[in-house]
Order: C-alpha cells, then structure tokens, then sequence
C-alpha cells in the first residue's frame, strides 16, 4: 500500500471511531438523565414505583343552605349526586373531585356552613391547570343553579373569581336534559351521527347502543337498558324501528319508526331478531306511536308496511324519501314525538 493510501485510510478510520465515540457519549448521557431521573422519581416517592404529576389546586365553597333559606339544608348525598350527574352528563374528560363536607365560613359575627369542593390533578388521568380551572369554574356555575346558591367563589393559587346572580347559562350546557332517548340504527349499520346531533341539540340525552344483528338477539340486552336507563323515548330505524315497536308494545314507550323492516319477511325477520310472544300478544294502539314510511322505499314492501301498522301507529308517508332517512324529515318527526 502507498504512503498516500494508508494515510487516506487512517484518516478514514480515525473519523469512524470519532463518529462511534460521539454516539456511544450522547447514548451514555441519555441513560445518565433516565437514571437520574428515576432516582428523583424515588426520591420525591420515598423509594415507591410512583407517576408524578404537577399539582394544580383549586376549590369552591358552596353554601349548605339553598340561597338565605336556613331551614332549607343540603344532604351530602344530594351534593355528590349532582357532582356525578355532571361528571356523567356533561363534561367527558372529567376532573377528580373530594369533597369536604362541615366547613365553615367566619366573618366576624357571621358563621356559614358550606362545602368545601376541591379539584385533584389525579396521576392517573393528568389534567393541565387550564382543563382543571374551566371544569371546575364550569362545576361550580352548575351547581350554583341547580342548588339555588345566590353567589359562589372560585379559589385559584393567583385569584378568586366569585359569580353572583347566575342564570341558566345555555353555552355552557349545563342545563338539564329534557328527556333520554334509546336510538336503534338499523341492520349492518351504526348510529347515525347527524341524528345523534339533533338530538343533542333538541336538548336530548341519547343512548345509542352499537347493534349487531346478524351475530345474536339483541331484545335482552335492550330490555335490560330499559329497565336500567328508563328512556322516554325509543326511536328506531329499519330493523331497528321493527324492535321499537315491539319494545313499545313491551314497555309502553312512545316510539318513533324510521322506515321500520315490516315490509320484509316476517319469518325471516323473527328468525333473525326473535320476538318474545308476550310482546307479540299485547293489544296494540296507535298513540304515541309514529311511523314514518318513504314512497321511494325500494328496500321495503310499502303497502305491506303500511298494512300492518294501520291502527296500531299513526302513520306518516314521505313521498319523495326512500330508505334512508333525510336529516330534515328525522327533524320534523323528533319535533312530534319528543314534545
């Protein structure tokens, strides 16, 4: 080899092993911070395997008298009642809460007894400061309206934001539902999201189970919702609007039919989705039953639809609908059965 060649390739090999060096350091700083790290987390957890969160701390003190009424006292168990309602109902990515009760209010001559509701940046389900302060500035406005508080106080580590003469504030959808309505999509399909929306918006709590038909009866699973949630209403479309039916029948819930599956088999509709003979046997009458039937239904026999609910639902026919539901005639129809 040639004096210029080797000197080529020492050269070379002398930048390889710097390039080695350099990455084998940076691999050795980073486990240094891991390590480091790791002995910080057992030092702030006394040795403990522990998650460690920033702490973001903020409460509440509201009141144990329903506005200046003392003969009007508010049970704890009604307090966490409407905590979880909310939790539950209106804020999805919902905030730890403890509640303290028996605390007390002094200045000077006046004493008031209050609750003390603190927000907790759980570790298991973190929060930033922010998401923590509009929950519970939000909880807090809530709970001033539905336990008649005259004025409440927010208490932040660099403010104290006190609300006074609360109204029903709709932006913040916090009133209550007006009613709860189990939705039933039909067959191979799902709930229908712009349906959900009008719902939502009509001021409706929707349960709206994912339905698999063709793999098994669903009628006790959905009985067993009735009974526990207790809908008011049912609404249903195609294979779904045939089940509401009989689960009005069943549970005498008013119900609204979308281009219910009657015009199909009805041997082949039991063997699918079997009905119990009880449901079957009751008498049928048409009130609060609506059944809404498109004249360009080519999935479904019309006139056999039509035959089969004459009498037993008031029967409506949207002339230039077919089996699929527009979202202005699902408006028009949930406008008749909701009120």
């Amino acid at each position: 080899m040639k004096k210029e060649e080797f000197e080529k390739y020492l050269k070379s090999t002398e930048k390889k092993f710097e390039d080695r060096i350099k990455f084998l350091e940076n691999k050795v700083e980073k486990l240094n911070k891991l390590v480091e790290s790791k002995k910080k987390i057992q030092t702030e957890s006394f040795g403990r395997p522990a998650k460690i969160v920033d702490t973001y701390w903020c409460y509440f003190l509201l009141g144990s008298n329903k506005g200046y009424d003392v003969n009007t006292h508010i049970e704890l168990p009604e307090v966490l009642k409407h905590i979880s309602n909310f939790q539950e109902k209106y804020w999805k990515d919902s905030v730890s809460v403890n509640v303290t009760p028996n605390s007390t209010i002094i200045f000077k001559d006046y004493n008031k007894s209050c609750y003390r509701i603190e927000a907790i940046n759980y570790p298991r389900f973190p929060k930033t400061e922010r998401e923590i302060y509009e929950f519970m500035l939000t909880l807090m406005e809530y709970l001033a309206l539905n336990l008649d508080q005259e004025r409440i106080t927010l208490v932040t580590p660099s403010k104290s934001i006190m609300i006074e003469n609360i109204e029903l504030i709709d932006k913040l959808a916090v009133k209550q539902k007006d009613k709860t309505v189990l939705y039933l999509h039909g067959f191979k399909g799902e709930p229908n999201p712009d349906f959900m929306d009008a719902m939502n918006d009509s001021n409706l709590k929707v349960i709206a189970p994912q339905l698999h038909y063709e793999k098994a009866p669903v009628w006790n699973d959905l009985s067993t919702i009735i009974e526990q949630k207790k809908p008011d209403i049912i609404i249903g479309h195609s294979l779904g609007g045939y089940l509401a039916y009989y689960l009005s029948q069943q549970f005498g819930i008013p119900t609204l039919m979308l281009a219910p599956a009657f015009g199909l088999s009805e041997t082949a509709l039991h063997d699918l989705q079997p009905i119990p003979t009880s449901a079957q046997e009751l008498p049928s009458v048409s009130r609060n039953k609506i059944a809404v039937i498109g004249a360009q239904d080519e999935e479904l026999n019309v006139k056999e639809v039509e035959n089969f609910l004459e009498g037993k639902a008031e029967l409506y026919e949207e002339p230039n609908m077919g089996h699929d539901i527009p979202l202005d005639i699902f408006n028009k129809y949930l406008k008749e059965i909701s009120v």
